[in-house]
């Protein structure tokens, strides 16, 4: 036991004690709570069985200051007190510097003093001996070099078990971490009930502290989103809700979070009895700081630029372009220089991961088999304090910029292929990031990058649904980019172009993809032009104007047939098939949306597949091929779904929505419209004009034959639905359909090449209905029911409506 002791620094070191006996009476010696504790009741059984198991002697809460490592620790050594015969002891190391004399504060808590010439360390393992005992070791992170005295007792004293508190682990055999999360949160997006809302964690911490400083304080409907969202801001973070907990004395809920875009400053005025590092935020990030290397902090400051976590590949880029970035800026270099530039790169990824160790990073659930890292927002606010001191920042926001505008070029080709759904979310789980390289490139004139970088995001921003914020980007920094080459330009006009047409501006999407358009033939790019024409096409369909749009969809197609890109006439042919959608003609329609479908399919285009399987079953349907448009359908929800457009999920409800009125689901159908109009609404995206008017005709005939009451209920009810569970709905349209009725032999035979639609229509015609109440009744547009119609005249020969309607009695159709 003596050889064991005398390793490490206390094994030399004889450290004079106060006169105390030898050892006092087992007792448990915990500190009396001053605060309620809330929640966590699944870790404090999950680190008691640690304990109890015995497989660990020493079990380390880590984690980051204030997530409440110290509070867990007590509640759980209270709760396993009685499992400890000689008892529960409480050592607070805060206050200890020098690793040396941690063995001399845990004999002190003990209550054990020195005898003799016997060293500290044999003395405190002689008189643990084989008890039953608990050590609470409390704030071990700055003292973390006295791991092998500690290691060493724990050998040398088989009933002596030790759960510690640290920012940072103590590497040695017998520990077993345990990463202290932060506070279960709500998503503020879809917030629970009342009575859901106040038992979460987090939530109900904040509630009940509040309830300290200001009796009256209570949870409402109307605060309810505030302070959930408050929550989210700091993380969870047990310390920064107390401490924000404090001002609601004086401060409501939204005036608090209106505040905490500068949470250090409002994050202060901890209880006076506490130690400084626990009375503000600030003083709590510094703590950790200070005890990292120079090396570290640097790293630390320069990974608090990013927002939302960031890979290894960002770290080491930015850390590589800063390096490289600091060695241009001298002009005269050695040897020993040199070297150590390239060990500062080979570097990265051990004060990674030391960071991480350290509780100042943490990792997320892996994607794709990368590792993902992030700073808990209150620490990245800190760190980037210290960046902007630093005199680096503009150094580490370059490279941040150039990381993620290589990113994009990188993902803008893959977009569209059998890649798209990795892409799409990869650059999702960078959206934070992306958004601040282009924040940055506005604030430090880097236009070109910054055009350069949001064009080559179009494709992601549409998919994803990112409109608004992008949009605003872009016009400012479009107001300044005179000067700058027309190719960069063009492509971030059409972008501009493209998002104020999803937001229902046409107006001005027509302005900007126009001068796209020119901007492009001045470049010389033709790809470019294709897409911007194109897209001037669609809008010229919904003002109405068809020659202009067949016009602007011709070139398109020509220019885009000449540079041979798939992609791109798959494109344009889907955009020419619902041309003949809007226009009346679902026959043509079909045609060139099924070539547009076997070239998407052809590149394994999930989201270019789901749209035209979109048109192609509003085509079908409109033919009254109910059966063969709704498998067309469920297939589109099923891409859709999974590759995350919503803007294309809102338009397969709509079409789901229109069959299942017709095969008499009317309640379901209107479920499924208020499911899509809330859809379109959380994404700011209107039906577009030429639809709405169809649509709006649909509804009004749902409207009424299900009553207003019924239509109202079952509208409201999908609005409430989840996006997930409207697919749900609108699947079970297609799984319960009843098959079309079937035309009798004599139907079939004089009535031969008529579509099943068509075959509707004439029906509807024998009953005396005009054009418009057909199309109400079919839920099509007049001007289709008038194309169907005109075409029954046409196959069967007949001079006008009403010998249509004769045929159709001696048929028996009616």
């Amino acid at each position: 036991m003596a050889n064991a002791m005398s390793a490490g620094r206390s094994g030399t070191t004889s450290v004079p004690l106060a006169p105390l006996p030898d050892r006092d009476p087992p007792t448990t010696r915990l500190p009396a709570p001053l605060t309620s504790f809330v929640g966590r009741e699944p870790e404090v059984d999950r680190v008691c069985a640690l304990l109890l198991r015995g497989e660990r002697r020493l079990v380390t809460l880590t984690g980051p200051g204030g997530v409440g490592k110290t509070r867990l620790a007590l509640r759980v050594a209270e709760a396993l007190a009685p499992e400890f015969a000689a008892g529960v002891t409480f050592v607070d190391l805060s206050p200890v510097r020098d690793p040396a004399l941690v063995l001399a504060a845990i004999a002190r808590a003990l209550g054990v003093r020195e005898e003799g010439d016997r060293l500290l360390g044999e003395h405190l393992a002689f008189s643990l001996g084989e008890q039953d005992i608990l050590l609470v070791l409390d704030n071990l992170e700055q003292v973390t070099e006295a791991a092998p005295e500690i290691s060493s007792l724990i050998a040398s004293c088989p009933g002596l078990k030790v759960l510690a508190t640290s920012r940072a682990g103590l590497r040695i055999t017998a520990e077993q971490e345990f990463p202290v999360s932060p506070l279960s949160l709500p998503n503020p997006k879809r917030l629970p009930p009342l009575s859901e809302l106040e038992v979460t964690e987090a939530v109900a911490l904040f509630v009940q502290r509040s309830q300290a400083v200001r009796p009256g304080f209570v949870m409402t409907e109307t605060n309810a989103a505030d302070i959930a969202t408050i929550c989210t801001l700091l993380d969870g973070l047990p310390l920064a809700i107390e401490l924000a907990a404090a001002r609601s004395k004086i401060l409501s809920p939204p005036a608090l979070l209106a505040r905490l875009s500068n949470r250090l400053q409002v994050l202060t005025g901890g209880p006076r009895d506490l130690p400084a590092r626990q009375r503000t935020m600030r003083e709590a990030c510094a703590w950790s700081y200070a005890l990292l290397t120079p090396e570290e902090q640097a790293l630390f400051r320069r990974l608090s630029v990013f927002a939302g976590g960031f890979d290894l590949e960002a770290a080491e880029a930015v850390s590589r372009e800063v390096e490289a970035s600091r060695r241009r800026g001298v002009e005269e270099m050695g040897t020993s220089s040199s070297s150590r530039l390239a060990d500062s790169l080979t570097s990265v990824l051990d004060d990674l991961s030391s960071l991480v160790d350290k509780s100042l990073l943490r990792q997320q659930e892996e994607t794709g088999g990368e590792a993902r890292l992030r700073m808990l927002e209150t620490l990245r606010e800190f760190g980037l304090e210290r960046l902007a001191e630093s005199g680096e920042e503009v150094k580490v926001r370059d490279a941040h910029l150039a990381h993620y505008l290589a990113l994009a070029n990188r993902a803008e080709p893959e977009l569209t292929g059998p890649q798209q759904v990795v892409w799409l979310d990869r650059l999702e789980r960078d959206h934070h990031n992306l958004r601040g390289a282009l924040d940055w490139a506005l604030q430090a004139g880097r236009l070109e990058e910054g055009l350069c970088l949001a064009g080559a995001l179009l494709r992601y921003w549409e998919h994803h649904s990112h409109y608004a914020q992008e949009r605003r980007w872009l016009e400012q920094a479009l107001v300044r980019s005179a000067g700058l080459p027309a190719g960069v330009r063009a492509k971030a006009l059409h972008a501009e172009g493209v998002l104020a047409f999803l937001q229902g501006d046409h107006v001005r999407a027509g302005e900007a993809l126009s001068e796209a358009v020119a901007l492009y033939r001045e470049a010389g790019i033709d790809y470019g032009t294709a897409f911007a024409l194109n897209r001037l096409g669609t809008l010229a369909l919904h003002a109405g104007d068809h020659d202009r749009a067949e016009a602007c969809f011709g070139e398109a197609e020509s220019l885009i047939r000449a540079v041979g890109d798939q992609d791109g006439i798959a494109a344009v042919l889907g955009q020419r098939g619902y041309a003949g959608l809007l226009q009346g003609d679902p026959d043509r329609a079909a045609a060139r949306l099924r070539e547009s479908l076997a070239l998407y399919r052809g590149l394994d285009s999930k989201l270019g597949s789901g749209r035209v399987l979109i048109h192609l079953g509003r085509a079908l349907a409109e033919q009254g091929e109910d059966g063969q448009a709704l498998p067309l359908l469920r297939e589109a929800l099923h891409l859709i779904q999974t590759a995350g457009n919503r803007w294309y999920l809102a338009e397969s409800l709509e079409a789901m929505a229109m069959v299942a009125s017709r095969i008499g689901e009317g309640e379901r159908s209107a479920r499924l419209w208020g499911a899509a109009e809330a859809l379109r609404e959380a994404i700011g995206a209107p039906i577009p004009p030429a639809d709405r008017t169809r649509y709006q005709e649909g509804l009004e005939a749902l409207r009424s034959r299900l009553g207003e009451s019924a239509f109202t209920t079952a509208w409201q009810a999908g609005r409430r639905l989840d996006p997930d569970d409207a697919v749900i709905e609108a699947t079970a349209v297609a799984e319960r359909a009843p098959l079309p009725p079937p035309v009798s032999s004599g139907d079939r035979f004089s009535l031969s090449g008529l579509t099943q639609r068509e075959v509707e229509v004439l029906r509807l015609v024998a009953e005396g209905r005009t054009n418009a109440e057909i199309a109400a009744t079919l839920f099509i547009s007049p001007r289709t029911a008038s194309t169907h119609v005109a075409n029954i005249l046409s196959k069967l020969s007949l001079p006008s409506r009403s010998a249509a309607a004769a045929l159709a009695h001696r048929q028996g159709l009616i």
